[in-house]
């Protein structure tokens, strides 16, 4: 029976690889298809598709991970971590999630507060980097940032990436009297926008990352490129 306990280690202590980790994650999605196919019904993964979207899998084996570190002592200290104590660990998580009727999902981006303060942005980071350490976070939110950099890229036009750029440009200087000043024309572009952009967002970016560093990755990785 294979041992999970050297990976964990490695994850753990920061040695983990991009390759690495996503071969782990791979693992845990498999492991919590597993659960809910063996231990609930079709329709409980049903509701987990509803509240999470089509990466419902990936958000749980997060979640599991998440886990791991924030019990980073008890992890290193068992000898051996097989395939059932995952399960079992993901059977608890799905278990939590029914319980409180899904209260721990993460409330909707709302794209209107991307404006988020420097000192709200501080907050928010330093409740992430209670559970993991801040090279780990900064890991996992660089590999999401990149992957929504590229999303974007793919899948909004030329038009509306340069819209998107405009409003973020707005917004983040926050100068009230040039937003009431602007082109019709370009707000009712960005509001048509907007459905498809949460989707994205939604689907790509990582819970707990900063408004600051999600306005920084687009504006450099797109924005500057246009400009």
């Amino acid at each position: 029976m294979r041992d999970y306990k050297q990976i964990i280690e490695k994850l753990l202590n920061n040695q983990v690889s991009s390759k690495e980790y996503q071969t782990f994650l791979n693992v845990l999605k498999r492991i919590f298809k597993q659960a809910l196919k063996v231990h609930f019904t079709t329709n409980i993964e049903k509701l987990f598709h509803k509240y999470f979207g089509p990466d419902y899998l990936e958000v749980l084996a997060s979640e599991l991970i998440f886990k791991i570190v924030s019990k980073k002592e008890s992890f290193l200290n068992l000898s051996f971590i097989n395939k059932k104590y995952l399960l079992t660990t993901a059977i608890n998580i799905i278990y939590l999630y029914l319980s409180s009727e899904f209260k721990l999902v993460e409330k909707e981006v709302n794209l209107d507060d991307l404006s988020l303060t420097q000192e709200e942005g501080k907050e928010q980071e330093i409740k992430v980097e209670g559970l993991l350490s801040p090279k780990f976070v900064n890991f996992l939110e660089d590999s999401a940032l990149n992957h929504l950099v590229l999303s974007l890229k793919e899948k909004l036009t030329k038009r509306e990436l340069e819209t998107l750029c405009w409003y973020l440009d707005k917004a983040y200087k926050q100068n009230p009297k040039e937003l009431k000043a602007i082109a019709d024309a370009l707000y009712k572009r960005w509001e048509r926008l907007k459905p498809k952009l949460r989707r994205i967002l939604e689907e790509e970016v990582l819970k707990g990352t900063s408004a600051d560093k999600l306005f920084y990755a687009i504006k450099s990785e797109i924005c500057d490129k246009y400009s």
